[in-house]
């Protein structure tokens, strides 16, 4: 057991309002099955388990108690779970697709000439996304039903770090190291639109997400993060959030008005008006690596090079 039935919740002296860390007794993490590196964590669609992420296992667990469930034996750079929380997806070189209630493998897809480095589910559930790193620079769209592959993106002229499903379904971006942006149509795969985030003297942009609203895209470079108006693809405003060197994490609350970022081995939360840090929290001791606001917007997950998964109460 990771977690008591009923477990000791810990205050921080973090800034107020206090942030609270549920923890094991006898241990200061929430989950400690993993041995490796976390890589990326992920919440099911109804907030029940909690996936993680590592250089070769995909773990489980029960949120209520801190039970594991299952664990698959496969590394992964990105985890992403169907809309109707049945399936959970990972893989390293091929996407692989398991059912999560016994744990089958339904498809292992392969396709990609590199590392997958993002998974990503239209909100209908038919399609599956996953991006590749240098050798590929592609985006690649996969039916559920059959595992056929659909449509291949191509444009990027670099890896690509990121990749993402717009909440109404209607756009792809993908975030290549090449410094772009790319929206793409999802149904029919034109490019809609590109942004620029240029990033001066040696920063590069590494993440993205999408408000919950749809109405903006966040993207994450080592120095700030830029907010973009997905209608007039204008810049709405830059977030300074100073050099880190381990900037993976990044994910909105669900009324869009703060977003958490890791930032070395802590997670700040940022007021998404004007950048100031509303709540820093503290308790890793490596460079946290992936970050998911709960389904209910009450917890927070991370994930650490420290081989841990905290979830923490900020609601």
């Amino acid at each position: 057991m990771i977690l008591t039935p009923t477990p000791i919740v810990i205050h921080t002296p973090l800034p107020s309002p206090l942030v609270t860390v549920i923890i094991d007794p006898q241990n200061p993490y929430v989950f400690e099955d993993l041995t490796e590196r976390v890589l990326a964590v992920a919440w099911s669609p109804d907030g029940k388990i909690l996936a993680g992420g590592s250089d070769h296992t995909i773990q489980l667990w029960q949120t209520s108690d801190g039970k594991p469930i299952r664990t698959f034996e496969s590394g992964t750079f990105s985890l992403a779970w169907s809309p109707d929380g049945q399936i959970i997806s990972g893989g390293s070189s091929t996407l692989q697709l398991w059912r999560v209630s016994d744990g089958k493998l339904l498809f292992s897809l392969g396709g990609h000439s590199d590392i997958i480095t993002a998974i990503s589910w239209s909100p209908k559930g038919d399609i599956i996304a996953s991006s590749g790193w240098d050798n590929d620079k592609t985006v690649k769209l996969w039916r559920v039903s059959d595992g056929t592959l659909i449509q291949t993106l191509m444009g990027h002229t670099k890896g690509i770090y990121d990749m993402v499903w717009s909440p109404d379904g209607q756009l792809l971006a993908s975030l290549s190291k090449d410094g772009d942006i790319r929206l793409w149509g999802a149904r029919d795969g034109n490019l809609n639109r590109t942004l620029v985030h240029t990033v001066n003297g040696s920063g590069t942009v590494f993440a993205l997400a999408w408000s919950p609203d749809g109405q903006i895209l966040a993207s994450r470079s080592t120095r700030e993060i830029r907010l973009w108006n997905i209608n007039s693809g204008s810049l709405l405003r830059d977030l300074p959030v100073g050099a880190s060197k381990c900037i993976q994490g990044m994910a909105w609350g669900l009324d869009s008005q703060f977003i958490a970022i890791s930032n070395d081995a802590t997670i700040q939360i940022l007021k998404v008006d004007d950048g100031s840090v509303s709540r820093v929290l503290s308790g890793h001791k490596d460079c946290v690596t992936a970050l998911d606001w709960s389904p209910d917007g009450k917890f927070i997950a991370t994930g650490s090079w420290d081989t841990t998964v905290r979830l923490w109460q900020i609601q």
